[in-house]
């Protein structure tokens, strides 16, 4: 007795056996948009500290960006690829412009981050060498710090501004230290003290 002939089974493209049309289009986005905007702020991070000698940061700034970017555009691909009906252009580029947009905004965000930081920083800097004159010479420190917002207030310097950019980046680096402490003490007090003339100013208000 003959078996009946079975009927010839085409070969599956094996990205098309992972396909999942029925996953919602808004949490795929939503996983596109929040890998792109992580891997934004890595790469941006990562290309960051890069530090040393003009060459050095031209050779190797861009191999660990690439590498921090190698992660996220893999899972994109992935994701796209088990989601997407078909691969043509008007189906992809939505996804593509998701991701990227996103990965834009996170390095426009860890670079404003940065900027940031370096301002407070510089704003810092004067209240660095007060900290540190104020370990070993508390007298000089108290002279250094009159002198300096005396000449700062002449300047037109909001000293208001920098006197909290500069109690944050004390903050940062605290670390239990009872001078710094202190420090921050001492430069919220001057931080009242200049909100209070500045509301006493005619046709000022804080």
């Amino acid at each position: 007795m003959r078996r009946p002939a079975l009927a010839p089974q085409l070969k599956r493209d094996p990205l098309d056996s992972g396909l999942d049309p029925d996953m919602p289009s808004l949490l795929v986005y939503a996983i596109l948009a929040a890998t792109g905007l992580a891997t934004g702020v890595v790469a941006h991070r990562v290309r960051a500290s890069v530090h040393g000698s003009f060459s050095r940061h031209l050779l190797l700034a861009p191999l660990l960006e690439g590498l921090a970017l190698l992660p996220g555009f893999t899972l994109a691909g992935f994701l796209s690829f088990r989601v997407l009906p078909s691969r043509t252009l008007p189906d992809v580029l939505p996804w593509v412009g998701t991701f990227v947009l996103t990965y834009v905004l996170g390095r426009f965000a860890g670079r404003k981050r940065a900027m940031a930081r370096a301002a407070r920083r510089e704003a810092a800097l004067p209240f660095e060498h007060w900290l540190a004159l104020l370990r070993t010479h508390p007298e000089q420190a108290r002279q250094f710090l009159n002198a300096y917002l005396a000449r700062a207030r002449l300047d037109g310097t909001d000293l208001v501004a920098q006197l909290t950019a500069a109690c944050a980046s004390l903050e940062e680096r605290g670390d239990g230290d009872p001078l710094v402490y202190r420090a921050l003490e001492t430069l919220r007090a001057e931080i009242t003290r200049f909100k209070q003339e500045h509301a006493r100013l005619p046709g000022r208000a804080v």
